[in-house]
Order: structure tokens, then C-alpha cells, then sequence
């Protein structure tokens, strides 16, 4: 019962009309290819700086990846991006059915220029929202599937919300939300009748992709906090911007969509821009000297095409906004339990290594 008050909740969340909830991101990425009919001989375009399963659940179901160049300031697919991989893909002779796009750290896709472009070529929109719960795009909440066919969501550990390990996939289509609540249960249909109360059957392939009760549990208590959530990580991120604005150019703080506002978005990770060459560290070394300091950062993401299993299938790609992003990108903490003293501390200890 708890399954279903999640996903009611999520509707309620999202203003979309349907909630699946599922194992994990991944599995949810996977439900909605699934859901689409994404299959060998299709394409489907994924922008390369991602985590590794939007393009892997592209692969679970024997299809193809192309991978798309992002804007090199904000990591993410733009619509000019999209044209040039549409144009690539027509020049291969490729037959692209899906876009995936990222909302990647909380920052929102431009999905109303990517909607016009995937009508005019006939294609699906999935959004990637795994970073992005409880925030907003053009006033209208995150995940509510107004421009794209599906959007997924992930419920990790560190993810802004959890339920332990877990995923949803909302969408306005009560087709693909019954698909999807099959396939999550191994495609099995109870029949339900008087006579043969125990029958089932299985007429496709399904997985077990289920989330339990007690999971849900955990995600219902934790969406009653998501707006404390989102504001909090909102005032630490211009917190941050506001004390990190000293260091431009050495470091750039993430970059505002126009007509937007930070506090729109529900953001998920902090990621800035380092002038590594101007600094004379190594993005290495400028992690190593941070964790000496207790200060632990990450990298969101080394891009997918470069990664051994998709040189080997495709070969090597040229996409320099990827390359630019990522030689420069470095997330800082960013969780709600900091305080300003934190934020100072990390300022401080950054400030000592770029001078």
C-alpha cells in the first residue's frame, strides 16, 4: 500500500498524472526506454556528460548510443547541441527514435526548444531528472512531463531525497505507466477470476524492478522534507557563488539560465569551473590538497564516449564542449547539514591553494 501513496505523492509532487516507482535511477531509465519501444536498430541521443546509466539503459535494450556535445560552461544539452547530433546522426544514416536529456546538478534542461526540435524529427523525449526533484522549469514542477514523454528520477543515498536505493519514472501516459508497472514485476498479469484465483501469466519478458514498502516509508517522510531540503541547498549555493565571485576568473561559479533564478532550481550538486592551467595545479593535485583539508570533492562525470566499452562500439568522438566542461568541472560539498562556517572554511582552504 505504501508503493502506491508514493507514487500518489509524486503525482502530487510533479502535477504529472503518473508515477512508477522502481528499484533504482537506473532501472527507472531503463523502464522508460522499455516503455518507449527502444530496441536494436534504433539510436537514441545521449548528452556525454552524464553518470554512466543514461546511456547504459540505452544498451539493456540492445539499442544504440549517440553521443551528444554540451555547452561548455553548464555541461548540459543545449538545443544547438541536439541540432548538430540530429544532423550527424541524418549524415550516418542513423535512425535516431529518443533524446535523453540531463538536468544536470539541479539545473534545468532547456526542454521547450528540445520539444520543438524532437517534433519537427519525430523523436521521444526522455528528461533525466535524477538531480532535479522539486524544482522548477518555466513555473511548472520538475517531472511533469509537459514537454518530454518521460522523466526518471533517483531516490540513492546521496541524491536530495532518498528511499535508501530507489527510482520513479513519472509521465502523462497511462499506456506507458501500466507498461512500465508490468515490467517492473516481471510482466506478470493476474488474471483475477473466480475460478483460478492463483493464475498469472507472462506474455513478455519482465524484471524485478519493484520497491518495497518499507523504502517507500522512508521516501513518503522524506518528501514532507523537500522543501526544507531545496531551500537549504539553495541558500548554501549562493552562499558559495556570492564568496566565490572573488576568484573569477580562476574559478566560475555555475552558470544561471536566463530567466531563471537559483532558487527554481532544487540543487543536487555544487560543481564549479577551475582554471587549472592559470592556477598551475593539476585537478588532481587541487583534490589531494583539499582532502588533507577534510575536504571532499568529486568529479560529475568523466564524459561517456570516453569510456573503454563505447570507444570500443563506436570509436572515438570528437565533442569539445564535453572536453572543456570536464577538464575544469570540480563539485564541492553541498549537503544540508553545513553551516556558514563550513562554506567559509572550504572558501578559505581553496583561496590558500589558487593564489
Amino acid at each position: 500500500p505504501l508503493v502506491e501513496s508514493f507514487e500518489n505523492a509524486l503525482t502530487k509532487l510533479t502535477k504529472a498524472k503518473f508515477a512508477v516507482a522502481c528499484s533504482s535511477g537506473t532501472s527507472a531509465l531503463h523502464l522508460a526506454c522499455l516503455a518507449l519501444g527502444i530496441k536494436k536498430g534504433d539510436w537514441v541521443i545521449v548528452p556525454s556528460v552524464t553518470f554512466l546509466a543514461s546511456a547504459n539503459a540505452v544498451r539493456y535494450c540492445n539499442a544504440d548510443v549517440l553521443f551528444c556535445d554540451v555547452d561548455q560552461e553548464t555541461g548540459i544539452i543545449t538545443p544547438e547541441t541536439l541540432n548538430k547530433a540530429i544532423v550527424k546522426a541524418r549524415n550516418k544514416g542513423l535512425k535516431i527514435k529518443a533524446v535523453i536529456v540531463v538536468h544536470l546538478t539541479g539545473r534545468p534542461v532547456d526542454l521547450k526548444e528540445i520539444k520543438k526540435i524532437a517534433i519537427k524529427n519525430g523523436l521521444k523525449i526522455i528528461a533525466d531528472s535524477c538531480h532535479a526533484i522539486g524544482g522548477t522549469y518555466s513555473g511548472l514542477p520538475i517531472g511533469n512531463c509537459k514537454y518530454e514523454h518521460l522523466s526518471t528520477f533517483s531516490f540513492h543515498p546521496v541524491k536530495t531525497i532518498t528511499t535508501g536505493e530507489g527510482g520513479a519514472v513519472t509521465t502523462n501516459s497511462k499506456k506507458l505507466a501500466s507498461a512500465m508497472k508490468l515490467m517492473r514485476s516481471h510482466n506478470m498479469i493476474r488474471t483475477n477470476s473466480d475460478d483460478k484465483m492463483w493464475k498469472y501469466t507472462m506474455n513478455n519478458l519482465g524484471y524485478n524492478y519493484r520497491l518495497s514498502d518499507i523504502q517507500c516509508a522512508l521516501g513518503l517522510n522524506q518528501l514532507k522534507k523537500l522543501p526544507k531540503f531545496k531551500k537549504k541547498r539553495s541558500q548554501i549555493v549562493e552562499l558559495y557563488n556570492s564568496k566565490l565571485q572573488k576568484f573569477y576568473p580562476k574559478i566560475i561559479t555555475p552558470k544561471i539560465p536566463r530567466l531563471s533564478h537559483p532558487k527554481d532550481f532544487s540543487w543536487h550538486i555544487y560543481s564549479i569551473l577551475v582554471n587549472f592551467k592559470e592556477i598551475k595545479i593539476s585537478k588532481n593535485m587541487f583534490m589531494k590538497k583539499l582532502k588533507k583539508e577534510k575536504i571532499n570533492t568529486q568529479v560529475h562525470y568523466i564524459p561517456v564516449h570516453t569510456q573503454p566499452y563505447y570507444k570500443r562500439l563506436y570509436g572515438e568522438s570528437v565533442l569539445p564542449g564535453c572536453k572543456k566542461y570536464y577538464e575544469r568541472t570540480i563539485s564541492l560539498p553541498l549537503f544540508t547539514k553545513m553551516n556558514d562556517d563550513d562554506i567559509d572554511y572550504v572558501v578559505h582552504k581553496i583561496g590558500k591553494l589558487i593564489k
